[in-house]
């Protein structure tokens, strides 16, 4: 798949008839973000993190991204409610036309048929997990770790400016 926007091409799958992209999203103008008080706040820019802000590590692991960033909404969405903002069924955000957002009932897709208590370790890569925390990749999404601080989060969380990662998935109905 090919994002208009930038060129990018990204690797897809199709987990139990759900298409995910295969890698994170990098998509966005690098911004720092070191510090956990340092947001992305131009509600006008696409912007992204680069895990110790560098871009190789955007390239290799895609982009981290606060969830007003993500969902492609104001920054003030990060501390106050915009439930009213957000699209019904597939939020967009900022994933390529055609794809949106993933949701935990999207994750609920991708882990059926996968064995009890162990969807995310066959989820995982068999690499970049620290701690022996490696996977056996069953699926091919080849979730990679990418390094964590105190205030890093690996899901989207409303109400909390974390830097996530962002898996899109194909968009069934284009509501984009």
């Amino acid at each position: 798949m090919t994002d208009s926007r930038d060129g990018k091409v990204y690797k897809t799958i199709n987990v139990n008839g759900k298409v995910f992209m295969a890698q994170n999203l990098n998509y966005g103008t690098r911004v720092n973000g070191t510090l956990a008080t340092e947001n992305q706040s131009n509600d006008g820019v696409d912007e992204k993190y680069c895990y110790a802000d560098l871009e190789a590590n955007c390239t290799k692991y895609g982009g981290l991204y606060q969830w007003a960033e993500a969902m492609d909404l104001p920054t003030s969405c990060n501390t106050t409610s915009c439930a009213a903002s957000i699209a019904p069924g597939h939020h967009k955000g900022i994933c390529p036309t055609g794809w949106h957002v993933t949701k935990s009932t999207d994750w609920g897709y991708a882990s059926i048929g996968l064995a009890v208590g162990g969807a995310a370790y066959e989820m995982k890569a068999g690499t970049d997990w620290s701690g022996g925390g490696i996977g056996t990749n069953s699926t091919g999404l080849t979730v990679l770790g990418g390094g964590g601080t105190p205030w890093h989060k690996w899901w989207l969380s409303k109400f909390n400016p974390i830097r996530t990662f962002l898996v899109c998935r194909r968009s069934n109905k284009y509501r984009c």
